[in-house]
């Protein structure tokens, strides 16, 4: 107790010791020139004034009272309010000339197109202080007046480094240099500034470069497929466009095309993706922390930027592959100001699908009797884009995509039966030939169409500003038509004719506007919104049947349906980059949608927080927090990617599903050209919708509210990747360890089940070499555990009944019995894919061969697996089949950019 008290005491007595220190002085000024209130100051403090001669020589005199105030209180009033500062050091008082902050802002392009680049870092060393271009090319960074030094850089470009005595704010406008050693050092990742400085955990950001070098399916490179080479990055299956990221449905990924929706990114029924990889300009890719500007989605974000146009030159490129050839060509419409896009896309499977089908699938018994199926199937698609630069760094694009799928299958039968002569010993050898004739035609459409209408504007320094107008539309027409007669060599007897005609869809007219702001060195802020119209067409039908009998018209039907639902989104957001200091960085944000259905509204405040620690240049850490909502739903049937498949909106019944995720990630290099990155995440799912026992969505729309249930889900895991990003040899190497599982009253007795796409362990293995300026060559090796399936794995037996099903025939395999919901894993998925490109120089460009090979050693990996049945010793046995869609599958393809 006494050590306590006389520690007490003497704490006491140091903090009024402490006090006691703060002199307090008594000063009258009236109208005195500062070189007198400087020594008045002196002579009563003993402290001594330290500034340059030129510092105070228009400094105004000086009027005040100070009674009892502190030496800090006295500088303050007479120089700080004056724009001078002051320094106590010693027995010093050193004075000087107040920074005013001033702002660096402009835009920074290639030197050689003149199109601007999205995400050029521009970097203060100093002051430890930068910032990255935008979607336009526009930076905006606050410093304080001084001689500055900026460092902007770009992968790929040779760095620029520039020193300037900033005075006021300067406009700056950087052209950079493409890198003459890019043949040399292929760079796929960040700078080390953009890397460390990065806030968000779960953000990728690629150069198009890495998509056209790794090996890819028929020779036709894929910005989807890429992503599935990520961590925590899955496809539905094999062959499919379609991502499931971190335990998320296919339906839950934001498909970005120069910031509008694409609700449809596939081509092929998924094998291929809408975005054409010879006009993108830039891929980002989110899929842990969502900034507050995107919305709509739970799982991730796809934000793909089309190139402007070369301002300079002509351009072009043209590509020859085994199936499908592409074409591109960019340039000038006046030169430096106006640059126009064009690019165009087509299959062309239809010029020898139809003659190959009907071959292999024609059928024939030499009497009269042929069966044979025969179709065709192409997709096309087209980006063209104008934009016009103004003065102030203002821009103005005009933007159209139009991409179709046409498919078309027919079957074809034709039967002849001969009857003998009408009684039987007659000697009347008439015979009767019935000649029966079926064709059914299947024909399918679907496809998108895009267009806006974007301007960007330099409203100040510091203020950036980007509206937007679009309108975008998916369709999709289902036309299915049966045609049957019977006749005899003279006249028809019957004839059959049905038309179903299915069509469904989804329109959006949308306008959108965004700030970015640099209030000041510490503090970047966006701001904005978007209002969406949606109009949605889930069904809209005509069925038609037909039916004669001679000459007499014994049935005609016809029904038609049409459904229709409108809803208006309206949502708004604000973030704001928050540098705390040289090594921590906040980046807040919130974003607030309020969607109106036909019968129901619903708004949701969706906050979003991400924190960035820089230990060291080497390392860094992040965490952060999101928080996401879904007011659409997409019925698939199945996990296959269909043209029946169709958007609808949420309703009183079926609520916006939501979504809340935690990451924490650490990134670290540990030598140049090398990066590790290990993130863990935990994310929960709210108000899911899955399909209840014994119930498809598909083909009945009227009823889909019945047919689902609504219910929650969660995933987690750990993603761990390594990558080399300079050298001869680059690529990565990354494993994903990951569970996610489901809950929904009424399926499973209202116990966890695994998710479909539940699959435990995931590996990736990418590799790139160049071997010299000619020659070089990728290799990509992909493993995931098996995916998850409902199947009855047992069967009860059928108890005999006398009389009915007591023979000694096969008996049936009896009632089909499912544990639980996603009982089944499937095998193992994994394959190996390589290419190889041979660059030749020419006079007018570049011609290239490219060779790639799609499962090298012919893995027979699932596509589906289903229940069959076969008869073994008496008894028919349930057997499971796997069906396996792709063997070794060579092509290739030549290209020549000029």
């Amino acid at each position: 107790m006494t050590k306590i008290l006389f520690t007490g005491l003497l704490l006491a007595w140091l903090a009024g010791a402490a006090t006691g220190q703060e002199r307090l002085y008594d000063f009258s000024f009236a109208g005195e020139p500062v070189e007198r209130v400087i020594a008045a100051i002196e002579r009563a403090s003993g402290t001594r004034f330290a500034y340059p001669s030129s510092l105070l020589a228009r400094f105004p005199a000086v009027t005040g009272e100070f009674a009892r105030a502190t030496l800090r209180q006295v500088l303050d009033a007479v120089f700080v309010a004056r724009g001078i500062t002051y320094k106590l050091q010693g027995d010093y008082i050193i004075l000087g000339k107040q920074r005013r902050p001033v702002t660096v802002s402009g835009t920074v392009k290639d030197a050689e197109s003149r199109e601007t680049l999205i995400g050029a870092t521009v970097y203060n060393p100093a002051s430890r202080r930068g910032t990255a271009t935008n979607e336009h090319g526009f930076y905006s960074l606050s410093l304080e007046e001084e001689e500055a030094r900026l460092v902007i850089s770009f992968v790929g470009y040779a760095p620029f480094d520039l020193t300037l005595a900033l005075t006021r704010d300067t406009v700056i406008a950087v052209e950079l240099q493409p890198s003459i050693q890019l043949e040399e050092v292929t760079v796929i990742g960040e700078s080390l500034s953009a890397w460390i400085r990065n806030v968000q955990p779960g953000q990728v950001q690629f150069p198009v470069k890495v998509v056209n070098n790794l090996p890819s399916l028929l020779s036709e490179s894929d910005v989807l497929k890429t992503l599935q080479l990520l961590p925590g990055v899955k496809t539905g299956n094999e062959g499919l466009a379609g991502l499931h990221v971190r335990g998320g449905n296919a339906d839950e990924n934001l498909y970005l095309m120069d910031g509008i929706p694409v609700y449809n990114p596939s081509h092929l029924m998924g094998f291929f993706s809408t975005f054409n990889s010879n006009v993108i300009k830039r891929v980002d890719f989110y899929k842990g922390t969502f900034p507050a500007r995107y919305g709509g989605r739970l799982s991730s974000v796809v934000d793909v930027r089309l190139k402007e146009g070369n301002m300079q030159e002509v351009h072009g490129n043209l590509s020859v592959g085994l199936l499908a050839s592409k074409f591109d060509l960019e340039g000038p419409l006046e030169r430096g100001k106006t640059s126009f896009q064009l690019s165009a896309r087509r299959t062309y499977m239809d010029l020898f699908l139809p003659s190959l089908l009907r071959s292999v699938t024609r059928e024939t018994d030499g009497h009269g009797w042929e069966n044979y199926s025969t179709g065709r199937y192409h997709f096309t698609d087209l980006n063209a884009k104008i934009t016009r630069k103004f003065r102030g760094n203002d821009q103005l694009s005009l933007s159209v995509y139009w991409g179709k799928d046409y498919m078309n299958y027919i079957n074809r039968s034709r039967i002849e039966n001969t009857l003998g002569p009408v009684e039987e010993g007659s000697d009347v050898s008439t015979t009767y030939t019935h000649l029966s004739t079926e064709e059914r035609n299947w024909k399918w459409g679907w496809g998108n169409f895009i267009t806006l209408l974007e301007y960007g504007s330099r409203v100040t320094e510091r203020l950036y500003g980007r509206y937007l107008l679009a309108y975008n539309r998916y369709v999709s027409t289902i036309n299915v038509k049966i045609d049957s007669t019977l006749s005899t060599r003279r006249e028809q007897l019957l004839s059959n004719y049905t038309r179903s005609l299915y069509h469904s869809g989804i329109e959006d007219v949308i306008a959108k506007v965004d700030f970015e702001y640099n209030l000041s060195a510490r503090h970047t802020a966006r701001f904005g919104g978007e209002v969406i119209y949606h109009t949605f067409t889930p069904e809209v039908s005509n069925f038609t049947h037909l039916s004669t009998a001679g000459e007499i018209d014994t049935l005609g039907q016809e029904v038609e349906m049409k459904n229709r639902a409108r809803g208006g989104e309206l949502s708004l957001f604000a973030e704001d980059e928050i540098v705390l200091n040289h090594r921590t960085r906040l980046h807040p944000g919130v974003r607030l949608t309020l969607f109106r259905a036909v019968d129901a509204t619903y708004f949701s405040a969706e906050p979003r927080l991400s924190f960035h620690y820089a230990a060291s240049d080497r390392l860094s850490l992040k965490a952060s927090y999101s928080a996401m909502s879904q007011y659409i739903h997409l019925l698939a049937f199945g996990g296959v990617s269909l043209p029946s498949d169709l958007w609808v909106p949420v309703t009183r019944r079926i609520p916006p599903m939501r979504s809340r995720q935690v990451a924490l990630g650490i990134y670290y290099r540990p030598h140049p050209g090398w990066e590790f990155t290990a993130e863990t995440y935990y994310k929960t799912m709210k108000k899911q919708i899955e399909c209840i026992d014994g119930a498809t969505i598909l083909p009945a729309y009227r009823a889909w509210e019945e047919n689902v249930t609504v219910g929650e889900g969660r995933a987690r895991g750990v993603e761990l990747q390594l990558q080399r990003q300079q050298g001869r040899t680059t690529g990565w190497v990354n494993y994903t360890l990951a569970w996610a599982d489901r809950r929904f009253p009424g399926i499973n007795r209202g116990k966890r089940f695994p998710a479909r796409n539940d699959s435990r362990h995931g590996v990736n293995v990418v590799v790139m070499h160049r071997f010299s300026e000619a020659f070089d060559a990728s290799a990509a090796w992909v493993y995931n555990s098996g995916a998850r399936a409902t199947i009855a794995l047992e069967m009860y037996d059928m108890p005999k009944i006398e009389g009915v099903n007591d023979s000694d025939a096969p008996s049936s395999p009896g009632i089909p019995h499912v544990e639980y919901r996603n009982n089944y894993q499937l095998p193992d998925y994994h394959r190996l894919d390589a290419s190889v490109n041979y660059h030749r120089q020419k006079r007018w460009g570049t011609a290239t061969w490219s060779v790639s090979v799609y499962n090298l050693y012919s893995r027979k990996n699932p596509f589906f697996v289903y229940m069959d049945g076969e008869v073994r010793d008496g008894t028919r046995k349930s057997v499971l089949r796997q069906a396996s869609l792709f063997p070794v599958i060579p092509s290739f393809a030549y290209s020549i950019t000029f």
